[in-house]
């Protein structure tokens, strides 16, 4: 570790709340993993890891790590808080979150840019109440990971790329150098394995096309997967899972929903045999191999005002995979991809799009342009730019002191209204559509009323 990694080590394993923040290259997993480590085999700590994405927990192999939607029982977001703890405190199905918060020492919270303020602080008003703690987080101590330039961590893969990594941290900013214009444009060139390189688009429309063009080009039988709809049209149309699913043997396919801690929302794989109304598909899970057979689920759209589902489709949880649009592909790591920098419009977006590469010899870049590299709103530069550790103390003070305790708690009515009104203000027309390229944790759907 340098120097800076075994400063914010040892607050870590002393027990400060702390938040490790950097670029790629800075080796952000590998000091949580010896963290995480240190603390669980020699300190005998109950430490969790959590990420915003199933995906993204993946990365940390056997540590345990998961949703935190999953972890704290807050699941897709639908309940306000008071109904979160009341779950937490009668519903049995909820006893392993309940357990998770009352038994936590150590919170480490991966991808921390991901987590909207509204979960951030439905997690922390749930660990003061079930802990009976007055303290932030209910005296948890919380290490944040993440990086503000960039929503997912660049794969570790990608250490000893200097240049990839000067030209992903500088894209992140959306302030690219001559230099890393120049090599960006060096990369537009043949893969050695162009037919196996996934594509990468801004757009939802260029992956549809791309991957029905694909598809008609291999050999095989065309089996159709329909969808059983129900509710309103406008939210139907919105959802992931397509209407038509047209699969054959051999064709790549992408999970998009979570069904259990392996088969989580974006792991990819290969489709090896069509039954009626599933699919066998070997899924790549780090080294290994996963078969799976994969039926039809449910994804709906919910309205947390009148407590209804308003939409629902029942179909396969799969989309073709020859290619993903660049949101999909946060947290993956990819062997060969190719970047198609065209429509990208988000700040960060092409440096997400390149960190997905393994190692330069499998990155492919077209249709770059130096006017796709936006900027981040100013607040993100300016934390930072002032970002400062400030004064820290053996006993902990400085975490858990009645000023910060005052600005980030609130009462319960003002909790209530401050969730409803982030919901409100953060779906369209106060619904929910959290099925709709959603990484959240699946929802107890049966006990609703359609």
């Amino acid at each position: 570790m340098d120097e800076d990694q075994k400063f914010a080590f040892n607050l870590a394993v002393n027990g400060h709340n702390l938040l490790i923040s950097g670029q790629a290259g800075t080796g952000k997993t590998f000091l949580v993993e010896k963290i995480v480590e240190f603390m669980r085999y020699s300190q005998k700590k109950n430490v969790s890891i959590v990420c915003s994405t199933g995906i993204a927990a993946t990365h940390y192999g056997n540590l345990g790590a998961q949703t935190l939607h999953k972890w704290s029982g807050i699941r897709d977001g639908r309940y306000l808080i008071e109904e979160i703890v009341h779950l937490l405190r009668t519903d049995e199905r909820y006893t392993v979150a309940k357990s998770n918060i009352e038994s936590v020492e150590t919170l480490i919270i991966d991808e921390i840019s991901m987590v909207s303020s509204k979960v951030l602080n439905q997690v922390q008003v749930l660990c003061r109440q079930i802990r009976n703690s007055p303290d932030i987080f209910g005296n948890i101590q919380v290490i944040l990971v993440g990086d503000f330039y960039q929503l997912p961590p660049v794969s570790n893969e990608l250490y000893d790329e200097h240049n990839l990594i000067t030209c992903i941290n500088e894209l992140e900013v959306g302030d690219p150098s001559d230099e890393s214009v120049a090599f960006l444009q060096s990369l537009n060139r043949p893969l050695q394995d162009e037919a196996g390189s996934v594509q990468l688009f801004a757009r939802n429309i260029d992956v549809d096309m791309f991957n029905y063009n694909k598809l008609n080009q291999i050999q095989g039988e065309l089996q159709t997967y329909h969808s059983v709809d129900e509710g309103s049209a406008h939210y139907i149309n919105k959802f992931l899972a397509p209407k038509n699913l047209g699969l054959k043997v051999g064709c790549p396919v992408m999970l998009i929903k979570n069904l259990s801690d392996v088969l989580v929302n974006g792991v990819r794989g290969i489709a090896v045999q069509l039954h009626n109304k599933s699919v066998d598909v070997n899924f790549k899970i780090g080294e290994k191999i996963v078969t799976a057979n994969i039926g039809a689920e449910i994804f709906s759209t919910y309205d947390p005002v009148g407590k209804i589902i308003i939409a629902k489709r029942i179909q396969l949880p799969l989309k073709l995979a020859y290619a993903l649009t660049i949101h999909k592909a946060q947290g993956m790591s990819l062997e060969n991809v190719t970047v198609n920098c065209q429509h990208s419009v988000q700040p960060g977006q092409l440096g997400v799009a390149v960190g997905r590469a393994v190692s330069v010899n499998g990155l492919k870049v077209v249709n770059f342009k130096k006017h796709l590299c936006k900027k981040h709103p100013g607040y993100v530069l300016n934390f930072y730019e002032s970002f400062s550790v400030g004064e820290l103390n053996q006993d902990l003070t400085c975490c858990r002191n009645k000023t910060q305790l005052e600005k980030l708690s609130y009462s319960e009515t003002e909790s209530a209204s401050s969730d409803s009104d982030a919901c409100s203000k953060t779906f369209e027309k106060d619904f929910i559509d959290f099925d709709n390229d959603s990484d959240f944790s699946d929802s107890e759907i049966e006990n609703l009323n359609f």
